[in-house]
């Protein structure tokens, strides 16, 4: 969040912006909202819609294959959150350039 804040007013404009959540136990997701609500106010990031957790980040994504199925529905998410989120960017960047013309 600090990083965020401390870049001047159009310095990330209009890069788009993925939240991601870390924790090494079951948190996690309380720092998202106030990113989401604070961390674009001055810096124009176009946050995607969507966001992902990594909970436990030590027991998951360590290998090429999943360790459990929690682990299997963590990747399918990341993956479709990163499919999505690049055509998401795409569109956002694009009515943002718009507006500023």
């Amino acid at each position: 969040m600090n990083w965020v804040l401390w870049t001047h007013e159009g310095g990330l404009a209009p890069e788009p912006g993925l939240i991601v959540g870390v924790s090494a136990g079951v948190g996690g997701a309380h720092p998202l909202p106030e990113l989401r609500t604070d961390g674009c106010e001055n810096t124009r990031i176009c946050y995607l819609t969507d966001h992902l957790i990594v909970r436990s980040v030590k027991d998951v994504l360590n290998g090429a294959k999943s360790a459990n199925e929690a682990e299997s529905l963590l990747r399918e998410h990341v993956d479709l959150t990163l499919g999505t989120g690049a055509a998401q960017a795409t569109i956002e960047v694009n009515r943002w350039c718009q507006k500023a013309q």
